[in-house]
């Protein structure tokens, strides 16, 4: 590789430090970019199911102060809609679960899916979202009814809808960097011959 670059003309060599600077520069900024935006959509997909859960956490609020598991179960089987939640659990004051839903098919303890995020307390945690890796979340929000906390909703989720966001930014980054080298390259042409030819004449 480093034999062909030597054996390239001068102005060769000057067009193509010159492609290879603009690449490389937007190739920085494009990830930086696309960076943000995935992070940026991730947190919408996460408050989307926040309002989600707090809505289903309003229908719970009169079975879970009745002790109507059932009716409970019913409501939170209606997450079903949403592709993105694996599971779902309604917590009663004191900690415990009072209905659970597995939507994913893996039959899983609703306290063994709360150990890998560090949960301790389901009712009294204050934080509402949390992440792991790009696309799994876990959303918590209280249930309330008439201004007390009767107990708390969780569920799990895996955005998968970033995949097809990850999928057009990078096929929008290559196509821009191709527009961007060829760009380039023709910009290059004139540049150098600007350097190169007071160069030839010193030689």
């Amino acid at each position: 590789m480093m034999q062909w670059i030597r054996n390239l003309s001068l102005a060769s060599k000057l067009r193509l430090m010159i492609v290879n600077t603009v690449v490389v520069a937007l190739l920085l900024a494009s990830v930086v970019y696309t960076a943000d935006a995935v992070f940026s959509l991730r947190h919408n997909f996460a408050q989307r199911l926040i309002t989600l859960a707090t809505a289903v956490g309003e229908n719970t609020a009169a079975p879970l102060k009745l002790s109507n598991r059932l009716l409970a179960h019913n409501v939170l089987t209606s997450l079903r809609a949403d592709p993105d939640i694996r599971a779902v659990t309604l917590y009663d004051a004191a900690g415990r679960g009072f209905a659970d839903v597995s939507l994913d098919g893996k039959e899983n303890i609703p306290s063994e899916r709360l150990r890998p995020w560090g949960i301790d307390d389901p009712v009294n945690d204050t934080q509402p979202i949390r992440f792991s890796g790009l696309i799994h979340a876990h959303i918590q929000v209280p249930v309330m009814l008439d201004g007390a906390r009767l107990g708390a909703i969780h569920l799990d989720a895996d955005l998968t809808q970033l995949y097809p966001q990850l999928r057009s930014s990078a096929e929008f980054m290559l196509f821009g960097l191709l527009l961007a080298c060829l760009a380039a390259y023709v910009f290059s042409i004139p540049l150098q011959r600007r350097i190169s030819v007071p160069v030839k004449d010193l030689v």
